[in-house]
């Protein structure tokens, strides 16, 4: 009988290779074929619980079957909502009740299918440079749109790695080099406060105080003098920072745009003012939704919706926020609740250093509709979450 995670782990691999296709053959034929995988899994996915519930609902499904009545509402008052995004976020509560009910896989397996879908994305990247594939492309990363959800899925796959106990060597290596090939601050200042937070009881202690002293200098020598892009951009982005907030106050600080900040703080890299238009957009598509009437702040605006209600055409680079505007305060609330409860269980496993790495990521990003990183994720919070109970029925 097959386990979902073999089901899972098989069909990620099998996403990950036709993504490598389209990547090297940027063929219409190839992008239709990645949106039919991804509907056909789901479909697949719903097929799988219904043949293992056998008539018996698991007591967490309330909140599924509550998200899908508010479905139903938010796309009467949306007609023109996003269909697919709807449907790819009822493949993310299927994901996990898979992972979490339906799922008796030990570590030890598929460890094979787990290290392709870990390192099919790096050795891209990594082929990418050598060969100097799309030399001239300033955002998409291996088979990635972006450095952010490049970076998103080595973390939900270091994640992986992690729950499935791979050599402690492997396992920083490959968070380390995705970190350095991504170079993404908000990503890494986020792995460093959820580290910061399982290891709060250990700091200041004697037996642990000397290690965390030096890794403190360490990074606060390369921060102020290393050479190395990453500390470069933080650097920049210090200097914007410290250069806007002599000059303005925070209600102008959403106003000063993008050549006043490289004025200010004679940084030549635009990487240095990234934060700056996830400010001014995160000021517009609030507005906009507190104008907005009331059906429409309990409903939402309509998911895919964001790009359209601010000035530069973008997404809001904060998921919390697009939750809350695209699906209204009842859908949000639905996501986040169901997310952030997470934490209560994880609070004092290792495991919250991935998970709330990701929690924090989800406010400068929009990593949601990332669907494989997504979708890694939520298996990784269910087979998390799941262990967890094993060991206190052991217990």
């Amino acid at each position: 009988m097959m386990k979902f995670e073999t089901f899972f782990m098989g069909s990620l691999c099998f996403f990950l290779i036709t993504s490598v296709f389209h990547h090297y053959f940027p063929l219409n034929i190839f992008k239709i074929l990645v949106n039919v995988e991804e509907m056909l899994f789901i479909s697949l996915t719903f097929i799988f619980i219904l043949k293992k519930m056998k008539n018996k609902f698991p007591p967490s499904f309330g909140l599924f079957f509550l998200f899908l009545i508010y479905i139903v509402f938010h796309m009467f008052f949306n007609i023109d909502t996003n269909f697919i995004d709807i449907i790819k976020i009822i493949g993310y509560f299927l994901v996990f009740y898979g992972g979490y009910y339906f799922n008796y896989s030990s570590t030890d397996d598929n460890k094979k299918l787990i290290y392709v879908v870990t390192l099919i994305p790096i050795i891209v990247f990594v082929i990418d440079q050598v060969v100097g594939f799309q030399g001239g492309t300033v955002r998409s990363m291996s088979i990635f749109v972006n450095s952010n959800n490049f970076i998103f899925y080595s973390i939900c796959a270091f994640w992986l790695l992690l729950l499935k106990r791979v050599p402690v060597i492997f396992l920083y290596t490959f968070i380390i080099l995705s970190f350095l090939f991504s170079s993404t601050l908000g990503a890494i200042l986020a792995f460093i406060l959820s580290v910061g937070f399982y290891f709060r009881n250990k700091i200041f202690k004697k037996k642990y105080i000397t290690y965390f002293t030096i890794i403190f200098v360490v990074l606060g020598l390369l921060i102020g003098f290393s050479e190395i892009y990453i500390f470069q951009r933080i650097r920049g982005t210090y200097a914007v920072i410290y250069a806007m907030l002599s000059k303005f106050s925070i209600s102008e600080f959403a106003d000063v745009n993008f050549g006043q900040a490289m004025l200010m703080s004679g940084q030549q890299d635009g990487g240095s003012v990234s934060f700056l238009f996830r400010i001014k957009i995160w000021v517009e598509i609030v507005v906009a939704f507190f104008n907005s009437n009331i059906i429409d702040k309990l409903f939402g605006l309509g998911f895919g919706i964001v790009p359209k209600i601010n000035s530069f055409g973008l997404v809001a680079h904060n998921d919390y926020l697009t939750w809350i505007i695209e699906g209204g305060l009842i859908g949000g609330s639905i996501i986040i609740f169901g997310l952030w409860s997470g934490i209560r269980k994880l609070y004092n496993s290792i495991n919250i250093i991935p998970y709330l790495t990701i929690l924090i990521y989800f406010s400068s990003e929009n990593l949601y509709f990332n669907f494989y990183g997504m979708i890694l994720f939520i298996y990784c919070l269910a087979y998390s979450l799941k262990l967890i109970k094993n060991e206190n029925i052991t217990n």
